[in-house]
């Protein structure tokens, strides 16, 4: 086929052409707008208001909302939110700091806001793209490790650092959710290790003296807005 007389097929739309166009991906500055991500397993229906549920998304009361931080959309300037589920409207962004957008219902699906004063397709992101951006805010770590070298009893310091899965927002907020293991003795404390974002640290409450022991646990890292 001579590429100077190559024709486009009959059957490929605008939408088609601007969805393939590099640049188009990103376009919605919110993230998991499909709320179909949700490391922390909890349901709508099971948190408070102001908490999250589904990564990136806080209950709020009449529905939830989403804090896009500050830098990731362009100052005083005209966006679209829009989504299945959603009263398409046109909202201003601060001129600085975190923007909390419009309360949303909690059922709504494909939930969007991009630049401009219309609506455009959903911006369906990779899924490992996405997860990847939920998990700047929040991790999940199933961690498994042995203690070995630990005598004593009481907190006898700090046991075992482990890599976050990407560099967080700020240092996160740690928390054990499960633990499980051998002997006596518990996860004391957790915490990113040096005040970084990049790993987090157990120290090991010792209660009966054992040298060696396998542990396993689940760590919630939060760095949310």
């Amino acid at each position: 086929v001579n590429a100077t007389n190559a024709q486009l097929p009959n059957t490929v739309t605008q939408e088609q052409i601007d969805a393939a166009l590099v640049g188009r991906t990103f376009k919605n500055i919110l993230i998991n707008g499909a709320v179909n991500i949700n490391q922390r397993s909890k349901t709508y229906a099971e948190v408070s208001n102001d908490e999250y549920w589904a990564d990136r998304w806080k209950k709020v009361s009449g529905g939830m909302t989403q804090i896009v931080e500050d830098g990731n959309y362009i100052p005083s300037a005209v966006y679209t939110l829009s989504g299945n589920g959603v009263t398409t409207q046109q909202i201003t962004s601060p001129a600085s700091g975190n923007w909390t957008i419009p309360t949303v219902p909690a059922t709504a699906t494909n939930i969007q806001l991009e630049l401009g004063d219309a609506a455009t397709g959903f911006d369906f992101r990779f899924l490992p793209l996405e997860y990847f951006l939920c998990q700047r805010y929040y991790q999940r770590i199933d961690a498994e490790f042995k203690f070995d070298g630990i005598y004593g009893t009481g907190s006898v310091g700090y046991g075992v650092s482990w890599f976050l899965q990407t560099a967080m927002r700020t240092p996160p907020s740690c928390s054990v959710r499960r633990e499980n293991g051998n002997n006596s003795g518990n996860i004391g404390i957790v915490r990113p290790k040096s005040n970084t974002s990049v790993f987090v640290q157990w120290q090991w409450n010792n209660t009966d003296n054992v040298v060696s022991r396998d542990r396993s646990a689940v760590i919630d890292a939060d760095a949310e807005l």
